[in-house]
């Protein structure tokens, strides 16, 4: 008989734990005896054929004894197999997403999954090996990564993907590009920088701001210098952003003013003016002809022209507002004139009625004058006929005007009785010899006697005559009085 042969092997080995259960193949006349292995491996011991699924990965020594026949011995052949698990790829980035300025990622494999060459779709910058993402290096976007792992010990090749984005850092930079603002101007929204976006804002306090836009209320924000932040919370894998700037915010000024008196008179104390709702000193300038510091608006009276003028203060745009002005009426008036006299004084209570010659510019106001002047208050005509003789003092007062005050002149004016020359001898006739005659004055006394033609010895006080040394003549006497305004003559 022919001797048994036992000699088998598994040609496909290794094996993949997921391939097609394999069977030996027998050479050299081999035949199927009773097959074992050692432990790990589920194998039908009559066949051979082996279960790999319920076998662990490993490589075994497969025996196949055939038992003796007739008179040859029993037989016995040995082979080899291996059985390899099928690979895992799977895997993940745990972290998803992930910032651009984070810490890079590696894979997580889970399953039992390992790494084999990692590749990604466009823009991520990925490590092959390991699968390590470069954050920094890579362009915002969502990739997909793929783990292959080639076909080894059997098994064919083997994939799995996973997702991973990355996200760009938030950008929170700003700022307010027109500041310094004024509080009567369009409310300023931010201007954001390198792609900023808006986020939380806040400010230090005395800002009136929107908390989502930005967006500041002036005119209900206090004057000042403020840092406002804008806040991006984390999100996306990134950490917050902060970001801040500075904000100025002023008032409006206010020019308004005035002076304390619309009216001024050339000799008064020169006026500065008076500021109200928070108003402040700018330039001033006027119209024409008045006489005004330029710095802080006092006007030089006496420099001035009399007339009335329109005052401007304007206050220089600046912090963001407008220039403003404000303007104010003032009048200068010249100081009255009130002298006068009487010229022709003294006056004879029969004089024509005397009215009073005004110098340097003066003019009537209302005429007054001590007890016994019948004078008109309005022109300052004396009424000589009604008046008292004396001397009288007259006031000229002018009312008060234009910011100037009450201005009075005073001028003396002196009446005198009518006076009578009247005088008489008590004859018209004397001889030589005889008694010196005097004459009897019965007007006013204290004038002065003359004669003509000359030759009449006559006393020029008394009017007495010496007869005994007058040649004889026909004589007219006459009498002076003082004041030169009244004569009488008496002839014999």
């Amino acid at each position: 008989t022919t001797p048994p042969a036992a000699t088998f092997s598994y040609t496909g080995t290794p094996y993949c734990k997921n391939e097609a259960n394999p069977s030996p193949t027998f050479s050299g006349g081999g035949t199927a005896g009773v097959f074992s292995s050692t432990a790990g491996l589920s194998i039908n011991s009559g066949t051979g054929l082996v279960d790999l699924t319920l076998s662990t990965p490993g490589t075994y020594t497969v025996t196949n004894t055939v038992p003796a026949s007739g008179s040859c011995p029993g037989a016995s052949a040995t082979s080899s197999i291996t059985i390899t698990a099928l690979p895992i790829a799977t895997f993940s980035y745990t972290g998803n997403p992930y910032c651009q300025t984070g810490t890079d990622p590696s894979p997580v494999f889970s399953g039992g999954g390992s790494g084999g060459t990692f590749s990604s779709t466009v823009g991520l910058s990925i490590n092959s090996v390991n699968g390590l993402v470069d954050l920094s290096a890579s362009t915002p976007g969502t990739y997909t990564v793929t783990n292959t792992i080639a076909s080894s010990g059997g098994c064919p090749q083997v994939t799995a993907t996973a997702s991973i984005t990355v996200n760009a850092p938030p950008v929170a930079a700003f700022n307010y590009t027109g500041t310094p603002y004024c509080k009567n101007g369009a409310n300023p929204s931010p201007t954001f920088n390198g792609g900023g976006v808006a986020g939380t804002f806040t400010s230090t306090a005395g800002l009136s701001i929107n908390s989502g836009t930005g967006l500041v209320d002036l005119a209900a924000s206090t004057a000042g210098t403020y840092t406002v932040t804008n806040t991006i919370p984390a999100a996306n894998g990134c950490a917050a952003v902060i970001a801040t700037t500075s904000i100025t915010i002023t008032t409006l000024p206010v020019a308004d003013f005035s002076y304390p008196s619309t009216s001024y008179c050339q000799n008064a104390s020169d006026p500065s003016p008076v500021y109200s709702g928070g108003g402040t000193a700018g330039v001033f300038s006027s119209t024409a002809g008045l006489s005004i510091n330029s710095g802080n608006g006092l006007v030089d009276l006496s420099a001035s022209t009399p007339g009335t003028y329109t005052v401007t203060n304007t206050i220089s745009a600046s912090g963001g507002c407008p220039a403003v002005t404000a303007t104010s009426v003032i009048t200068i008036t010249s100081p009255q004139v009130a002298t006068f006299s009487y010229s022709g004084s003294p006056y004879c209570q029969n004089d024509a009625d005397p009215s009073p010659v005004f110098s340097g510019g003066g003019i009537a106001g209302s005429f007054s004058s001590t007890s016994g002047l019948t004078i008109n208050s309005s022109s300052g005509e004396v009424d000589l006929s009604s008046s008292t003789s004396g001397t009288y003092t007259v006031t000229n007062a002018l009312a008060a005007t234009g910011g100037c005050p009450i201005i009075t002149a005073t001028g003396t004016i002196t009446i005198t009785p009518v006076q009578s020359a009247a005088f008489s001898y008590s004859s018209s006739t004397f001889c030589q010899s005889g008694t010196n005659p005097l004459p009897t004055v019965t007007g006013t006394s204290g004038g002065t006697f003359t004669s003509a033609p000359a030759g009449l010895v006559i006393n020029l006080t008394t009017g007495e005559i010496t007869l005994s040394s007058s040649p004889l003549n026909n004589y007219t006497v006459i009498f002076i009085l003082l004041s030169g305004r009244y004569r009488s003559s008496s002839g014999f």
